[in-house]
């Protein structure tokens, strides 16, 4: 499930189990409950497109952000390919912006 995000049912409300450019991947699950191993063991598998923004419109750096997980947040920073200054789609706020507010410096 980690990988593909297979298909998967729960009552979660917003939680879009089939993947893809709108699908809560494992990378943002990782991020959101801060399981470090994961985002790193993903990351190193180098299938995941860490900008992808799950059906609420946030990527798995802002859900990071959003709770205040630091590590996740420098790791996810160190990739060339992170967008930190994306626009969280669902409340149009900008994510360096939340970052600076946690004390979290972008790379």
């Amino acid at each position: 499930m980690l990988r593909y995000n297979g298909d998967v049912s729960l009552d979660e409300p917003g939680f879009d189990g089939r993947g893809g450019s709108k699908g809560f991947t494992g990378l943002h699950g990782a991020a959101f409950f801060e399981i470090m191993e994961i985002v790193v063991a993903l990351l190193a598998m180098g299938e995941c497109d860490i900008n992808v923004m799950d059906n609420m419109g946030r990527m798995a750096l802002a859900w990071a952000a959003v709770g205040g997980y630091e590590d996740v947040v420098g790791i996810l920073l160190e990739r060339r390919d992170a967008k930190a200054d994306a626009t969280d789609t669902l409340y149009s706020r900008n994510r360096s912006r939340g970052l600076q507010r946690r004390g979290i410096r972008e790379s």
